[in-house]
């Protein structure tokens, strides 16, 4: 993850001159930033899954929040994840399930 995150930034500068990244790279580099933080997201939840806690999780991007379900598949872990694909009916199930 690291290694994609520096090679899109260096090809950035690589852009030259004094141009503004465009809106797409802009979008593309806040994107990676979710991502860079998915490890240590995992680490943590580990730790909680460890101790027994219930706990929540917000995030914004729908990359980190698959990747979390991910590995909460892969950690044989129930949980509840609402997003903004989930309908008013089930997002009120759900939250009363938690």
């Amino acid at each position: 993850m690291e290694n994609n995150f520096n090679s899109y930034f260096d090809s950035l500068g690589e852009a030259g001159g004094d141009e503004e990244p465009d809106l797409g790279s802009f979008m593309r580099a806040y994107g990676l930033t979710g991502e860079a933080k998915l490890d240590g997201c995992c680490d943590f939840i580990e730790t909680l899954i460890d101790n027994g806690a219930k706990f929540l999780v917000f995030a914004h991007h729908m990359k980190v929040m698959d990747g979390l379900e991910a590995f909460l598949h892969k950690k044989k872990t129930g949980f509840i994840r609402i997003d903004g694909k989930v309908s008013a009916e089930k997002r009120n199930d759900r939250v009363k399930a938690f």
